[in-house]
């Protein structure tokens, strides 16, 4: 059991080329999740604070917010699994020369990372004030 298994040389790069793919593949269904939550939580969450307006009732406020947030911790837990995915498929790229496999670090920095983090805080900082205004204005 504790003999491992030797592969000829290219035989471990296939299994390396096949392993960067399907963390490519992993990146890209992270990536459609993180979207999707956006795209359809964010009017969900519009479509609460709504009906909160129309019924004059803080309650349904406080139930947005909470929506809210819960859309937020999916967002991040599947940002970090994303950023995971990102981080490995650059170190199978860096194993290989210079032009080989190189989609992931071309189009992934540290700035657009920080850029793309401080625009989501800010989304959910916004609805999430935003509910918090509604909830003061209702009892005024």
């Amino acid at each position: 059991m504790g003999e491992k298994i030797k592969l000829e040389e290219d035989k471990k790069i296939d299994l390396i080329v096949i392993n960067w793919q399907t963390f490519k593949d992993r990146i890209k269904f992270f990536d459609d999740i993180i979207a999707r939550l956006r795209l359809e939580g964010t009017p969900i969450c519009i479509g609460v604070y709504t009906l909160g307006y129309l019924a004059h009732f803080w309650a349904i406020y406080l139930l947005g917010i909470f929506y809210i947030f819960g859309i937020l911790c999916l967002d991040l837990l599947h940002f970090k699994l994303l950023l995971i995915a990102v981080k490995k498929a650059k170190e199978i790229e860096d194993k290989f020369e210079d032009g080989v496999l190189t989609v992931t670090k071309s189009l992934t920095t540290k700035w657009r990372t920080t850029l793309h983090f401080i625009g989501v805080v800010i989304l959910y900082v916004v609805f999430i004030g935003v509910g918090i205004g509604l909830i003061v204005y209702s009892f005024l």
